[in-house]
């Protein structure tokens, strides 16, 4: 080829005789330098710096050799800011072709003479609108969000982090799956992605470099990119996490206020559990309410009865008046009284022995006479024996909560969607701050999916563990019982590994919210799924039947039935 021989004449001349005459042979004598520029926004089009996955240039240079056509191909790599330049050329006609990009092709024939400019002039796979990232120093987080404008689908958005300021997915010290949002669907120009990466791991009190970048469904398509962002990562001001109490307070019983007993005034006692204090009375436990208390407030406990657990403390002084035999209850209502809208436990159930007991309480393993667990407003503990001593008992810490949630699905943070961009639905929701949505065309994809960082342990077993969750679906008879498709965990950190999975004809799915409470032990297996480790979770339709459906996803979580 032409040019190689030129400089293999070069690079021989210092070993060759001095009769040899290099005469023939010119030095390169032109360059071509220019960038890759928006034509309808007239910037730039940025670019990954590492060769392998940036944008490049074909320049073929046609030639003759001994009356024999040749030609030589060079590639030429952009910068990360979209420009390029090539020293090292000989005048002459060109061939141009962009390979390999994050735009429109271009192709070309040019020539060039001496230093040459040429701006290749198209349009980016996909515009980022409105890029922002930001350091929330005290939560140890960077939040980026953006919008997008593009013709294409979308395949996946990331933030990205280096402390090379040409940070991109070439270069890239925040993992090859770190910050990753699967789409796999068009987006709209007003749907905004949100992406946030935890600075913990990160090297405190160093300047980083982050980038968003958004890869479309073209083949062979690179990223395309906003600018790079300069932030300062302190830690130092990380605010410790303060746990969130477990489930929803009946009562914390700090203050003795609305509490009444047939055993004498209820007082409060700083021998406690939680908080403040306890509530206590001492006297005869012969036929007696201990306590009692009406709320003007109902609480919405926000679970249900097959997943929701009563927890508290109970005090007492002698057990032995409170034998598994004796007639009594634990009970909490939704009527504002007794014996109606209830559920309750009797004395077998609370197992009480000297001192202090902690009690967590299955709803379903009490008794139901159909309470409305989103209006509970009446707790009551009384002892029906015709006998009994005298006993001090106490009370702390009433509350209701769900099962361990494997994801409270109020951030759509990692969830992908072939139907389109993931959301937030605040306002129709079933637990928490929202449910997270999906809207789109039906018919052989996957609804949601997400692979979680931190792997789950699933606080049950295969035996009688439960899933549960909550789904809505605009149209039922899309997604029918004969449907194909599943509803997947898997600790394999992808499908079809290490996986349980529940069928339509499982789901038995109505038009609206369903509450699902499925047995693991029903659930079809594939491969042995180690539920310490949970780390991924998937809902697809297979059917081919194209139709619009809406599909939201609220507080995944499981527990251990009988």
């Amino acid at each position: 080829m032409k040019t190689y021989l030129k400089y293999i004449g070069i690079a021989l001349a210092g070993l060759s005789l001095a009769s040899c005459k290099l005469d023939n042979y010119t030095q390169p004598n032109a360059s071509l330098y220019g960038s890759v520029i928006d034509e309808e926004t007239g910037e730039l089009i940025l670019q990954d710096l590492n060769h392998s996955q940036g944008s490049s240039i074909e320049l073929v240079e046609e030639y003759l050799v001994n009356g024999e056509q040749k030609s030589q191909v060079r590639t030429l790599n952009f910068k990360s800011d979209g420009t390029y330049c090539e020293k090292n050329l000989f005048s002459g006609r060109y061939s141009l072709k962009a390979t390999r990009t994050n735009f429109y092709p271009v192709e070309d024939v040019i020539d060039i003479n001496g230093d040459t400019e040429y701006i290749l002039r198209t349009t980016p796979y996909a515009r980022i609108l409105d890029p922002q990232i930001v350091f929330e120093e005290t939560k140890g987080i960077v939040t980026a969000t953006l919008r997008t404008k593009s013709d294409e689908k979308i395949k996946t958005v990331r933030l990205f982090c280096s402390e090379n300021p040409n940070v991109s997915l070439g270069i890239n010290e925040a993992g090859d799956n770190a910050c990753l949002i699967n789409v796999n669907n068009y987006l709209t120009e007003d749907q905004v992605i949100t992406l946030k990466m935890d600075t913990q791991y990160m090297t405190s009190g160093k300047d980083f470099f982050f980038r968003l970048g958004v890869l479309t469904d073209v083949p062979e398509a690179r990223y395309n990119y906003s600018k790079a962002v300069r932030l300062h990562i302190d830690n130092s001001k990380i605010e410790p996490v303060v746990e969130e109490p477990l489930g929803v307070s009946i009562d914390n019983c700090d203050s003795a206020s609305g509490w009444g007993s047939g055993v004498g005034t209820v007082s409060t006692d700083g021998d406690c559990r939680e908080g403040l204090g306890s509530i206590a009375v001492t006297g005869s436990s012969k036929g007696v309410v201990f306590f009692q208390k009406v709320f003007s407030e109902p609480i919405n406990t926000k679970v249900t009865v097959a997943s929701g657990i009563l927890k508290l403390w109970i005090y007492v002084s002698d057990a032995s008046v409170f034998p598994a035999t004796s007639a009594g209850q634990l009970e909490i209502t939704s009527s504002g009284g007794p014996d109606s809208q209830e559920i309750n436990w009797t004395f077998d159930k609370l197992n009480l022995n000297n001192g202090w007991n902690e009690l967590n309480l299955k709803l379903s393993d009490g008794k139901d006479s159909g309470i409305d667990l989103s209006a509970v407003n009446f707790v009551r503990f009384y002892h029906a024996a015709p006998s009994g001593g005298d006993v001090t008992v106490k009370l702390d810490d009433i509350r209701i909560y769900a099962p361990e949630v494997f994801d409270e699905c109020d951030s759509a943070d990692g969830w992908g969607s072939g139907l389109g961009a993931v959301t937030v639905d605040a306002v129709d929701k079933r637990d928490g701050e929202g449910s997270i949505a999906v809207t789109g065309t039906s018919g052989g994809v996957v609804f949601f999916q997400k692979v979680f960082d931190e792997p789950f342990a699933a606080p049950c077993t295969l035996e009688k563990g439960h899933f549960t969750c909550y789904i809505y679906v605009s149209d039922a008879d899309i997604l029918a019982k004969n449907t194909k498709g599943q509803f997947e965990i898997t600790s394999g950190g992808a499908c079809d590994n290490q996986e349980i999975n529940f069928t339509y004809d499982q789901l038995n799915l109505s038009t609206g919210w369903n509450a699902i409470d499925l047995p693991l032990s029903q659930a079809h297996k594939n491969g042995d799924v180690n539920l310490d480790a949970l780390n991924y979770i998937r809902m697809y339709h297979t059917d081919t039947k194209k139709q619009d459906i809406t599909i939201k996803l609220d507080r995944i979580a499981f527990y251990e039935g009988d």
